[in-house]
C-alpha cells in the first residue's frame, strides 16, 4: 500500500504546482527564440570545471578573449591587477638553454639581454599608459612580464600590443605568520621568558656600516651610545 501512495501523492504535487495561479509580482521569463542558424550547444566540461567554486571578475577577463558579455557591462569600468606575458623567454630561461649548450652568458650578455627584454616592454607601456592604467612592475630576471592596474575592459587591447603572450590575473597574498614564527623558534622563547615579560626599558642598538650607510640607513644620533658599548665595539674591530 505504501508503494502505491507514493507515486500518488507526486502526482497530486506535480499537478498542483501546474495549475496553481502566477502571483502579480511574480517573473515571467518567456521562451527565448534563438537567432536563424543557431542552437543550444551543452557547455564544455573544462568550462563546467574552471567555474567550479566561482570566479571573479577580473580573473574571468584575463581569460576571456572574446566581447565582454552584457552581464558584465556594470562592473568591467573598474580598475583590475593583472599581469601580462611577454613571448620572449625570461633571463633565467635563456641562461639556462645557454648553458646546456656549453655557452654560459658572461655578465654583460646578461645586462644586454634583460636591455633587449625591457625595450621589447616598451610598446606595452606605452600603451597602458595611453590607456589610462599604471604600470606597477616590469619583470625580466625569472619572469618577462609586466604588472599593470588597467580598467578592465581595456585587458582586450593590451593583447593586440606586438609582442604579448597572454594575459593573466594578478595574484593576491596575504600576510599569515602561522609558519614562520614557529620557524624561528619564537614559540619556545615566549614559554621560557617570565609571566608578564614584554622587553620594556630594554635598550636597542644599530650601528650600520659604512656599506649600510651608504643605502640611507640612518647612524646612531650623537649622544645616544653608552662609553662602554664604544669602548668594547672598538676593541672587537682591531
Amino acid at each position: 500500500m505504501r508503494r502505491v501512495f507514493l507515486p500518488a501523492i507526486s502526482v497530486l504535487i506535480v499537478l498542483s504546482l501546474f495549475l496553481a495561479p502566477v502571483p502579480s509580482g511574480a517573473h515571467v521569463i518567456a521562451a527565448q527564440t534563438l537567432p536563424p542558424g543557431r542552437e543550444l550547444r551543452e557547455v564544455p566540461g573544462e568550462v563546467k570545471d574552471a567555474f567550479q567554486g566561482g570566479m571573479t571578475v577580473e580573473e574571468f577577463l584575463s581569460k576571456y578573449n572574446g566581447p565582454i558579455p552584457a552581464a558584465l557591462w556594470d562592473v568591467v569600468d573598474e580598475p583590475v591587477s593583472v599581469i601580462v606575458e611577454m613571448e620572449k623567454p625570461a633571463l633565467s630561461k635563456r641562461m639556462a638553454a645557454a648553458g646546456g649548450a656549453g655557452t654560459p652568458m658572461r655578465s654583460t650578455e646578461q645586462k644586454q639581454y634583460t636591455d633587449m627584454l625591457r625595450q621589447a616592454q616598451a610598446p606595452l607601456v606605452t600603451a597602458v599608459q595611453a590607456r589610462g592604467g599604471v604600470v606597477l612592475g616590469q619583470y625580466t630576471r625569472v619572469y618577462n612580464g609586466v604588472l599593470v592596474r588597467i580598467n578592465a575592459r581595456e585587458i582586450n587591447a593590451l593583447r593586440q600590443v606586438a609582442g604579448v603572450k597572454a594575459v593573466h590575473r594578478a595574484p593576491r597574498h596575504t600576510i599569515d605568520l602561522v609558519a614562520s614564527v614557529p620557524l624561528i623558534g619564537a614559540p619556545s622563547v615566549w614559554n621560557a621568558v617570565p609571566t608578564g615579560y614584554n622587553g620594556r626599558s630594554i635598550r636597542a642598538l644599530t650601528t650600520p656600516t659604512p656599506a649600510l650607510a651608504a643605502r640611507g640607513h640612518p647612524r646612531p644620533m650623537r649622544g645616544t651610545i653608552p662609553e662602554s658599548w664604544k669602548r668594547g665595539a672598538s676593541r672587537r674591530q682591531r
